[in-house]
Order: C-alpha cells, then structure tokens, then sequence
C-alpha cells in the first residue's frame, strides 16, 4: 500500500517541539510496518517517525532536536502487512 502526501509544511518548531500530519492511505492496518520518506531534505536537528495510527490512518510525528523551520516537501508513504 502506497500513498503521497504532496506537500507539508510544518513551519517553524522550537528545540523539542513536534509535529504530526495524517495521510489515508488505503487498506493500512495497525500493526503492519510503515515508512514515510521526505522528498528532500528536512534540514539538520529534524527527526520523524511513521506508524499507522487507525485503519487507513498513517501518522507523521516531526521533531526538532534543535530549533529549525523544516522544508516544505512532498512523502511517500509504504506500509507493508
């Protein structure tokens, strides 16, 4: 299962601060792995996680290790049963 989130700008985050977007990416289930990839770079001190967080549900959580404002990108998303 597939999906793209075409654009997301997260906008400025603070040292410590997060962030999370949901994309519907169809047939996802809990507990099935999952990668969300940025189409470039997010910049130095951005972290981020995926999982599916409700059926057809993925969850993107972005997190600043140091104070940023992250790029606009575009995701793919993969979830895999």
């Amino acid at each position: 299962m597939n999906a793209t989130l075409p654009s997301w700008s997260p906008g400025a985050l603070l040292l410590g601060t997060s962030i999370t977007t949901t994309v519907t990416v169809t047939g996802a289930q809990p507990g099935m792995a999952c990668v969300a990839t940025p189409s470039g770079d997010l910049g130095a001190g951005a972290v981020y996680v995926a999982w599916i967080s409700a059926p057809n549900t993925v969850t993107i959580r972005l997190t600043a290790v140091i104070a940023l404002t992250p790029a606009t990108l575009s995701w793919q998303i993969r979830c895999i049963p």
